[in-house]
């Protein structure tokens, strides 16, 4: 929260904590199976008060699913501490003789700093704008968030978020971060609540790069790795 520019793909409203113009490289496969896999690319590019960023997204099996995003975000800050994003998405997914469809999502959310040390976050997302799907429940599954971010001291940091949609009910996430080397290495450990699903990873920052390494351990299908690098320019 607050400002990490792989929310964009979350809560729009952390564009308004981005303070320069970054860009960032993502890639994930998942259950250990690499053919599973997403590539992100995000780009954001601050303006005063205001921010724009685009994001595209791959996700798939090589031949027999494909489902490509294009994202646009805007957010504007209200003082230091308000940021409200809006965003806008084109999905098209394709299965082989089966479906070939794009749909539009909108995203709403906002960010505040209600201290230095502790963040809150609201967010409406997946609110589908196309009345083409093949799948009813795509307009059921729209998410209503909040989450929060509190700080306990320079080293150690918490996150705490809740979603809710009609078809799935209530998913927690939660997590710590510990800032062994502050503003440089940080380990962070943490646990989703549907299947008990712990994570782990650990992040890097050098100058205007940083290094994100993560993974999910789902208890019967294996573990999801990540890694994402950015850029401030």
């Amino acid at each position: 929260m607050g400002g990490q520019l792989n929310d964009l793909l979350g809560n729009p409203a952390s564009l308004g904590f981005v303070s320069r113009p970054t860009i960032l490289l993502g890639h994930r496969y998942f259950f250990n199976q690499p053919d599973i896999n997403l590539q992100t690319l995000q780009l954001a590019f601050p303006i005063k008060k205001h921010g724009v960023a685009i994001a595209l997204s791959h996700f798939g099996i090589e031949g027999a699913f494909r489902d490509l995003m294009m994202g646009i975000c805007y957010a504007k800050g209200f003082g230091p501490d308000l940021s409200i994003g809006i965003g806008l998405r084109r999905q098209h997914l394709f299965i082989p003789a089966y479906v070939d469809e794009e749909n539009y999502f909108l995203d709403f959310g906002a960010q505040y700093r209600m201290t230095e040390k502790m963040i809150l976050g609201i967010l409406v997302e997946q609110l589908n704008l196309s009345g083409n799907s093949y799948n009813i429940q795509d307009y059921l599954q729209f998410n209503l968030g909040a989450g929060l971010y509190y700080l306990f001291d320079k080293q150690l940091g918490f996150a705490f978020d809740m979603a809710y949609n009609q078809v799935s009910g209530i998913l927690f996430k939660s997590g710590i971060e510990y800032n062994i080397v502050p503003d440089h290495f940080s380990l962070r450990l943490g646990l989703i609540s549907k299947d008990l699903i712990p994570t782990s990873g650990f992040g890097i920052s050098w100058n205007q790069f940083s290094l994100d390494l993560g993974s999910s351990f789902h208890p019967r299908l294996g573990m999801s790795p990540q890694i994402d690098l950015s850029y401030a320019f």
